[in-house]
């Protein structure tokens, strides 16, 4: 058993009576340790190359900041100017997602003078370790993973990297928790209240005696699987043991078709597909009825949507963040292209924090892999060779199938689930996606496992699939291009504004932001042709105009055999729908929301460019006719994106004799 004696001699405001008190870990704690260490050692699959990736970074990444904060002498004395802090904050979140660690802090009245003070005395200051945690964790007003990630990243070998996830993982039994406490007490001579002048005392609930305790458990895990640094140590516990398989299966609340028995959704000993496993969720609350958005508005959430994402750095162009709003509230399925590194992934989380309020259980980022060829990878498989119910087998879930079952709980009824497809076309779509593309057209929203159990897709799970253009990627069927809202996003800024990032105003509770994605939107045709018929203006019906516009459009397709069908229209007259705020004005245009027929215009010219253009694509002779009428009905229609895109299109045409909607 490997056991840690603390030394009087380590560190500053050491007691030196220690006695022989010591922590240990008990034997399955150090055989799951080994066990994940061996795994990631030894085992050949893309995953183990996804981790040398990783430890290679790390690397680099420590190295980086050792020498900026050797070459601006930061220990002596000299402030970081705000670039270098920049810089040094940029890479200490590269070790791991920190809001905390933000560049807008340096922003705020008062930095980074006083950051560059607190940063001082937390890395190098003289006090003692438990006064500089606690001093700096009052002053910054931050949690206890961001003082330890900030001191991990400059002394790896010497300062832990404490996160709950991590320390999770260990399962520590309460026994285990309380010795660590007491070491930790009798390790730097803390009391559990102020007896004496001077004296740090701290109680068992403060979150710097908390840290010194998981330091002491640290210690001894970094020996079981001697990690050359703390920065080993984290990886392994937050994305090898964290992720290693339950002991019990989850229960599956579905029944088998024909049966009354429930049937458990066993979890496979090993996940070959996503380089992580979906771990326990975070406790929600009981199931409560629908808040009352009776009241309440989508542009005051689309305001809080956009000024989220400005505030986190990124610049998308004009509408974005609503297209995609109303697009997810149309159909639950939407496709983001674009150049590597455009901002495609991060639209998907960013969106999913404004929204839900940074809840991790509602988010899910799942890289799709060039070998999904069907959809086991999705909907999971029956291992015919393991023992199951009735010895047919033991079915095997996935990540997916995972966050689909979250996300159908009663009580997250209320609450919006996000996946994230990422690089979607590096396979095939309608190999692997096949079952839920068929299942989204059906009233009941139903699919089959393979193991023959009926699961229903629920109506707050919402799909984003990104697309990279690149040789390695394939290009999209009609049936996947029917099925989605296609946002393709080009545009580069690469020239920074010097203007402040904006600061959050007061957004609606979570909750109510919420419920009001989810429950005030158009679903249904019947829904949207009321809506837009009670929103005419004047002589002009609504309905009339969507239908004839694209009508328009389609006889112009129709003698080249481009021509579309009833689910492009049927999701057009939703679209143009949910455009509409639930007072009527409009959503697509901010500066004017009273100029229905303005925003009505908007909606159909988004739903072209995202719908019908999309299925252009090929060599000169069968599309230059088609996108030439095309664009000159679109400049007569009024529809300046739809008009742009065609004329980039038929350029891009004319130069390489090919062209496809995504290129250009």
């Amino acid at each position: 058993m490997i056991l840690l004696r603390l030394r009087s001699e380590e560190g500053r405001g050491v007691s030196s009576g220690m006695g022989e008190e010591e922590f240990a870990l008990n034997a399955g704690q150090q055989e799951r340790l080994l066990a994940c260490r061996a795994a990631w050692e030894e085992d050949e699959s893309e995953e183990r190359l996804e981790r040398l990736r990783q430890r290679e970074e790390d690397a680099e990444i420590l190295r980086a900041v050792a020498a900026l904060l050797r070459e601006a002498d930061f220990a002596g004395g000299v402030d970081l100017t705000y670039a270098r802090m920049s810089r040094f904050l940029s890479l200490v979140r590269g070790l791991a997602p920190n809001p905390s660690l933000d560049a807008r802090l340096l922003r705020t009245p008062g930095e980074p003078t006083a950051f560059n003070h607190d940063l001082r005395e937390l890395l190098f200051g003289k006090a003692a370790l438990p006064l500089r945690l606690r001093v700096f964790l009052s002053r910054r007003a931050v949690a206890g993973q961001t003082a330890t990630q900030l001191l991990c990243a400059v002394f790896p070998t010497e300062q832990p990297f404490l996160t709950r996830r991590g320390t999770q993982a260990l399962e520590l039994t309460p026994e285990q928790r309380t010795l660590a406490m007491q070491i930790a007490r009798q390790r730097f001579e803390l009391p559990a209240t102020d007896v004496l002048p001077g004296r740090d005392g701290l109680p068992d609930s403060d979150v710097t005696l908390r840290l010194l305790a998981e330091r002491v458990v640290y210690k001894v895990v970094r020996k079981v699987v001697a990690a050359p640094d703390y920065l080993e140590v984290h990886r392994l516990l937050t994305e090898g043991l964290n992720a290693a398989p339950r002991r019990r299966a989850a229960p599956m609340t579905r029944y088998a078709p024909g049966g009354e028995f429930p049937v458990a959704v066993q979890e496979p000993e090993r996940i070959p597909y996503a380089v992580h496993r979906e771990e326990a969720p975070a406790a929600l609350e009981p199931e409560s009825p629908a808040p009352d958005i009776t009241d309440l508005r989508h542009r005051d959430v689309l305001v809080h949507l956009e000024n989220y994402v400005v505030s986190h750095g990124f610049t998308y162009p004009a509408l974005t963040v609503r297209d995609f709003y109303i697009s997810l509230q149309t159909r639950p399925f939407c496709l983001l292209a674009g150049i590597t590194g455009i901002g495609k992934t991060r639209l998907t989380s960013l969106f999913a924090e404004a929204l839900t309020g940074h809840a991790d259980p509602q988010y899910r980022l799942l890289p799709v892999r060039p070998d999904w060829s069907d959809s086991s990878s999705v909907l999971g498989y029956v291992n015919l060779l393991a023992a199951g119910p009735e010895g047919r087998g033991r079915f095997v879930g996935t990540p997916f199938l995972d966050f689909v079952l979250r996300a159908a709980r009663p009580e997250n009824a209320h609450r919006a689930f996000f996946l994230c497809l990422d690089e979607m076309n590096l396979a095939r779509i309608e190999h692997y996606f096949a079952e839920i593309l068929s299942a989204m057209e059906t009233v009941s929203r139903e699919l089959l496992l393979p193991d023959g159990r009926a699961l229903r897709l629920p109506a707050n799970l919402f799909l984003t699939g990104t697309l990279n253009l690149d040789e390695g990627t394939h290009t999209l069927s009609r049936k996947v291009l029917d099925r989605a809202n296609t946002l393709v996003l080009q545009e580069v800024q690469l020239r920074e504004e010097a203007e402040a990032l904006p600061e959050l105003p007061e957004a609606l509770p979570v909750e109510l932001r919420q419920a009001l994605f989810l429950h005030a939107r158009t679903t249904t045709v019947a829904a949207a042709r009321a809506k837009l018929r009670g929103l005419s203006v004047g002589k002009t019906d609504f309905v009339a105009a969507v239908v004839n516009t694209l009508a328009e459009a389609n006889d112009i397709l129709q003698p080249h055999g481009l021509h579309f069908a009833y689910r492009v229209r049927d999701e057009a007259l939703r679209y143009c729908a949910n455009s509409f705020d639930t007072d009527g004005s409009g959503l697509l245009t901010p500066d004017a929301p009273d100029d229905q027929r303005a925003n009505l215009l908007t909606a159909l010219d988004l739903q072209l460019l995202q719908k019908v253009l999309p299925r252009l694509s090929g060599t000169r002779e069968p599309l230059d006719r088609p996108l030439r009428e095309l664009l000159r009905w679109a400049e007569r229609a009024r529809l300046p994106r739809a008009a742009l895109k065609l004329e980039r299109m038929r350029s891009r045409l004319e130069r390489d004799g090919f062209v496809t909607f995504e290129d250009v």
